[in-house]
C-alpha cells in the first residue's frame, strides 16, 4: 500500500515535478530574462516620455518669447523654477535635472552645490564623465540613454547605478534628463525570481501550495500593472496639465490628418465643434479622431482654400519626417483676418515610424501689424537720414558703424554695406583722433562739439563741424556721429570779412582823396597866381617890382635863366595829374548806380589802365609800371552801351591778375607784358587781355571761372575775382568770355560785349 501511495504519489508528482522543474527552467531561461527586457523597456519609454514632455512645456515658453508675450530671460528663470519642482516615480522622488551644450548645470533639485558649475569634469566613481557623455549624444542623435553611478536620490548616500535619458533642447541649447535607479529594477526582476523559485519549490512539495503560488504571483503581477496603469495616467495627466497651459492651440494627428487631442487653447478658439469639445471636456484622447474628417477639411477653415491647401501640402511632407512652419491667413467671423502661423512636427516611434503629428498654430496678427508699423518707422527714420546734407554715421559701444546714410558714402566712396562693422576711424579717416572722440563722448555720456576742423573730403581742402550725441538707452549703448562741411560757410565769413575791410578801406580812401583834392587845388590855384604875377605886365605888378628894386623885363629875365618859369610848369603838370588819378579812384570807388549809357569801350580800358598803373605790392615785390603795355585798338570804333565801372573792375581785376601771375612765376620775353586789343564784330566789340606769364594747364583753365577756386595761398585771395567778372560780362551784360592758355606761353582772356546794350533793357524791367 504503502509502496502504491509512493507509486502514485510518484506518477502524480513526478509529472508535476518534472513538468514544474521543466516550467521553472523554462521560465527562467525565456521568461525571467524577456521580463527584465520588459521592465527596462517600460522604464526607458518612461523616461522618454516624462522628458518629451519637459521639452513640449519649453517649446510652449519658447514660442512665447518667440511671439514676444515674455523675454527669454523670463521663459528661462520660469522653465527651471517649475523642472525644479516636478516630481514622478513610486516615492515621488524621480526629478528632472537641466546643463548645457557648455556642461554647466542649470538645475539639479538634490545637488544645489552644483549648480551654477560647470561640470564636464564630472566623474562618478568609475570615472565616467557623466556629462560629457550626456553633451556627445545630444550631439550626435539629438538624445539617449546613458548607465553612470549617482547617489540615491536624496539621501546623498554611496553612489549606485543609474540609467537616464536625455535629450537636447536645441533653441535654449539645453540638455533635459532624467532616470532611474537600475537598483530598483534590479530589485523588483531579483524579487520576481525569488517568488518564482520559491513558487517552485514549493511546487514540488505540494502542488497545491503551487497552485497558490500561482494564484498569488497573478495577483502580485495584477497589482504591478495596476501601479504601472496608475503611473502613465499620472504621467498622462501632468502632460495634459502641460499641453492645456500652452498659449498656442496645440492639436494631436493621427497619421491620416484626424485630430486625436487637442489643448485648451485650440478648443477656446473654435477649432472643434460642439461634440467634441464636450469629448474633450472629459480629458479623453479619442483614438478614433474627434472628428471624421482631416483637420484641413474642419469648417473653421472652409472661408480660407490657400490655407487648406498649405495645410494639406506641410502634413503630406510632415509624414515624410520633415518639419514645416508656415504662416495662413484666415477669414474670422469679424469679417478681419487673422494671421496664423502654423508648424507641424512629426512623432516618431521607436523605429523611426512617424506615429502622430503634432500641430502647433498661434495667432501673430498684432505682432505682424507691429513689425509692419516698426518697418515702416525705420524706412521713414532712413529716408530722413540719408536725406540729411550732413554725414550721419552710428556707432556701438565698441566704436564700430551701425548707421551710415548716403552723404558719408557720397563724400568717401564707401557703401554702407562696406562701412558697417569697421572701425569708425577707418571707415571715416578725414578727421583725426575720431575715434579717441568717439570713446569719450560714450564713456563720458556727453555731447561732444568741435568747429571748423581743417581736414580733406575727396580731393577738397575744407572745414567741418563735428558733433557726437551719445546714446544712453539701455540696449543701443553707442553714439552719433554728424559732420558738417562748412567750407563755403567758412569762405564766405572770410569773404565778408574782406568785404568790409575792403568797404572800409575804400571809405577811407575817398575820404583820404578828398583830403588830399582840397591842398592839391589850393597848391594849383597858387602856382597859377605865382605865374600870372612874375610873368604878367600889370600895373601892380610894375609898380611891386619897381618897390623893390627891379624890373619887370629883369625879374622874367632871371626866370627863365634858372628855369624857374618850367618848373613850375612841372608843379602844375604833377599836381594835373594827381588830380586825375584822385578823380578816377573816387569815380571807380564811388558805389555804382547802375548807368549804362554809350561810351567809348577804349576810354573805359584806358581808365582802367590808369588805375592799374597805381598798383603797387610790396609783399609780392611788382610794380605795375614796370609791365609794358601794347595797344591795338580799332579806330573809330563805335561806343558800346554798358556800365563803366563793372566794365572797368572786370580789365581791372584781368590786369592784377596778369601782373601777379608774371611777378610770381615769371615771364617769357625779356621784360613783362600785355597786349590789349579792341576790334568790333558785327554788333560786338571784342577785347583781348592777353599776357607772356607762366599760362595754366587744362585743369585749371576749365576751372578758372568757378566761385572760390584761386590757385593762390589761402589768405592770399578768394578765388571771387574771376567769377565776379565772368558774372558781369555774361549774365550782367549779355556777353561772353573765355579764356585760352598754354604752359609757359601766357594766357589770353576775350571779351565779347553786345554794343547795343540789349541786356540793359532787361535790367530795366527788373
Amino acid at each position: 500500500m504503502k509502496s502504491r501511495k509512493l507509486a502514485l504519489a510518484f506518477r502524480v508528482v513526478a509529472p508535476a515535478g518534472i513538468t514544474v522543474i521543466l516550467f521553472v527552467s523554462a521560465l527562467f531561461q525565456m521568461a525571467v530574462p524577456k521580463l527584465k527586457s520588459t521592465i527596462i523597456d517600460s522604464r526607458k519609454n518612461l523616461l522618454c516620455e516624462q522628458v518629451r514632455t519637459v521639452i513640449s512645456m519649453l517649446q510652449g515658453l519658447q514660442d512665447d518669447v518667440a511671439g514676444g508675450r515674455i523675454s527669454l530671460s523670463q521663459a528661462r528663470t520660469e522653465a527651471l523654477k517649475t523642472i525644479r519642482r516636478l516630481r514622478y516615480g513610486d516615492n515621488g522622488k524621480a526629478y528632472f535635472w537641466i546643463n548645457d551644450m557648455a556642461g554647466n548645470l542649470l538645475a539639479h533639485p538634490y545637488r544645489n552645490d552644483l549648480e551654477g558649475t560647470n561640470v564636464l569634469n564630472f566623474m562618478d566613481p568609475q570615472g565616467t564623465r557623466l556629462f560629457e557623455l550626456f553633451i556627445a549624444k545630444v550631439r550626435k542623435d539629438g538624445q539617449g540613454y546613458q548607465n553612470y553611478l549617482w547617489q540615491w536620490q536624496d539621501s546623498g548616500g554611496l553612489p549606485i547605478s543609474k540609467l537616464s535619458f536625455v535629450k537636447g533642447f536645441k533653441p535654449w541649447g539645453w540638455i533635459v534628463g532624467t532616470g532611474l535607479y537600475i537598483r530598483d529594477m534590479e530589485e523588483e526582476i531579483l524579487d520576481i525570481s525569488r517568488r518564482l523559485t520559491l513558487a517552485s519549490c514549493a511546487i514540488l512539495g505540494v502542488m497545491i501550495l503551487l497552485a497558490a503560488m500561482v494564484i498569488y504571483e497573478g495577483f502580485a503581477n495584477e497589482g504591478r500593472r495596476v501601479d504601472m496603469e496608475k503611473a502613465l495616467e499620472e504621467s498622462e495627466s501632468l502632460f495634459r496639465a502641460i499641453f492645456d497651459q500652452a498659449f498656442q492651440m496645440t492639436e494631436v494627428l493621427d497619421t491620416s490628418g484626424k485630430i486625436l487631442m487637442m489643448n485648451q487653447s485650440a478648443i477656446s478658439a473654435g477649432l472643434a465643434d460642439d461634440n467634441s469639445v464636450s469629448e474633450l471636456s472629459n480629458g479623453q484622447i479619442n483614438s478614433r479622431g474627434l472628428d471624421d474628417r482631416p483637420i484641413w477639411e474642419l469648417s473653421w477653415w472652409s472661408k480660407c482654400p490657400d490655407a487648406v491647401e498649405m495645410l494639406e501640402r506641410g502634413f503630406r511632407k510632415t509624414l515624410d519626417g520633415e518639419t514645416v512652419r508656415f504662416e495662413v491667413r484666415r477669414l474670422s467671423s469679424d469679417g478681419n483676418y487673422m494671421i496664423i502661423d502654423l508648424s507641424m512636427k512629426p512623432v516618431l516611434d521607436n523605429h523611426g515610424r512617424v506615429v502622430h503629428i503634432i500641430s502647433e498654430g498661434r495667432d501673430v496678427s498684432l505682432r505682424r501689424m507691429a513689425e509692419q508699423e516698426a518697418e515702416s518707422l525705420r524706412a521713414m527714420l532712413s529716408n530722413i537720414i540719408n536725406s540729411m546734407p550732413s554725414v550721419i554715421i552710428g556707432v556701438d559701444r565698441r566704436g564700430l558703424v551701425n548707421l551710415w546714410n548716403h552723404e558719408a558714402t557720397e563724400i568717401t566712396g564707401i557703401e554702407a554695406r562696406e562701412a558697417v562693422a569697421l572701425p569708425v576711424g577707418r571707415a571715416f579717416p578725414a578727421i583725426a583722433g575720431l575715434e579717441d572722440m568717439v570713446s569719450t563722448a560714450i564713456s563720458g555720456r556727453r555731447v561732444l562739439k568741435d568747429s571748423r576742423l581743417p581736414t580733406t573730403l575727396g580731393f577738397r581742402h575744407t572745414f567741418v563741424d563735428l558733433t557726437i550725441y551719445p546714446l544712453n538707452a539701455q540696449f543701443a549703448r553707442g553714439a552719433v556721429v554728424r559732420i558738417d562741411d562748412v567750407g563755403e560757410r567758412v569762405k564766405m565769413e572770410e569773404i565778408i570779412v574782406q568785404s568790409e575791410k575792403m568797404v572800409s578801406l575804400g571809405g577811407l580812401a575817398a575820404g583820404m582823396a578828398h583830403e588830399i583834392n582840397n591842398p592839391l587845388a589850393g597848391m594849383l590855384q597858387n602856382v597859377q597866381v605865382m605865374r600870372n604875377r612874375l610873368t604878367q605886365d600889370t600895373a601892380r605888378n610894375r609898380t611891386a617890382a619897381e618897390k623893390s628894386g627891379i624890373t619887370m623885363e629883369g625879374l622874367n629875365l632871371y626866370l627863365n635863366s634858372r628855369d624857374i618859369l618850367g618848373m613850375m610848369d612841372l608843379i602844375v603838370d604833377s599836381g594835373s595829374r594827381a588830380a586825375t588819378i584822385i578823380q578816377q579812384m573816387l569815380r571807380f570807388g564811388r558805389k555804382s548806380d547802375g548807368v549804362w549809357q554809350p561810351l567809348s569801350i577804349v576810354q573805359v580800358v584806358e581808365d582802367a589802365i590808369r588805375l592799374a598803373m597805381n598798383d603797387y605790392d610790396l609783399k609780392k615785390r611788382y610794380d605795375f609800371r614796370n609791365i609794358e603795355i601794347v595797344r591795338d585798338y580799332e579806330v573809330n570804333l563805335q561806343d558800346v552801351i554798358c556800365e563803366e565801372t563793372q566794365i572797368q573792375q572786370v580789365i581791372l581785376n584781368l590786369l592784377k591778375n596778369g601782373a601777379q601771375a608774371m611777378a610770381e612765376s615769371g615771364f617769357s620775353g625779356s621784360k613783362p607784358e600785355f597786349v590789349i586789343s579792341i576790334r568790333s564784330e558785327g554788333r560786338e566789340a571784342i577785347i583781348k587781355v592777353a599776357d607772356n606769364g607762366p599760362g595754366m594747364d587744362e585743369q585749371i583753365r576749365k576751372r578758372i571761372f568757378e566761385p572760390f577756386f584761386t590757385t593762390k595761398q589761402p589768405g592770399e585771395g578768394t578765388g571771387l575775382g574771376l567769377s565776379v567778372s565772368y558774372f558781369i560780362i555774361c549774365e550782367s551784360h549779355c556777353g561772353s568770355m573765355f579764356v585760352d592758355s598754354t604752359p609757359g606761353k601766357g594766357t589770353v582772356f576775350t571779351i565779347h560785349l553786345p554794343m547795343d546794350g540789349k541786356c540793359r533793357v532787361r535790367h530795366e524791367v527788373q
